[in-house]
């Protein structure tokens, strides 16, 4: 029942966010109607088929979420994404029973931390070096250096 979504909604009612997994305003003078949360009402979201579809979503999402905290402008401080990050963990596992699922209770339980160190270490990534292009072309620089032997080792 703290699952819960807007499915149904009048043109106009709801504002959407641009980010992914962004919150959805309601409107002030929006009608609500609740539905009761009995599984022949419920939408089931099934949004990976096994781990190895989970980690490529993963990789996606974190990319997007990654330039918008960039272009957000907010500072990126390793204490908040810690915080943040054990606060998933402390989330999923403890709060929402994850636990009773077990070995995958526990492995969903660390990807997400991992998810949130991946939108840090991938935002700091692009505020250092620039795009995923720029990125690539220095890791193939500093490559053709290290073959050629003209690269100097960092200690």
């Amino acid at each position: 029942d703290d699952d819960r979504h807007k499915r149904f909604f009048r043109r106009g009612s709801v504002v959407l966010s641009d980010r992914i997994h962004g919150a959805w305003q309601t409107v002030p003078e929006a009608r609500i109607v609740s539905l009761p949360a009995i599984d022949e009402m419920s939408i089931h979201h099934f949004a990976y088929t096994g781990w190895s579809q989970f980690v490529t979503k993963m990789n996606r999402y974190t990319t997007i979420e990654a330039n918008q905290v960039l272009a957000s402008g907010k500072p990126l401080k390793l204490g908040r994404i810690l915080w943040a990050s054990s606060g998933e963990f402390i989330s999923r596992f403890i709060s929402r029973a994850g636990y009773r699922d077990g070995y995958e209770g526990f492995v969903l339980s660390c990807l997400m931390v991992t998810y949130r160190l991946l939108v840090y270490a991938k935002s700091k990534q692009l505020a250092q070096h620039g795009n995923e292009a720029a990125i690539h072309r220095q890791y193939m620089s500093l490559a053709k250096a290290v073959t050629d032997g003209s690269a100097t080792r960092k200690s």
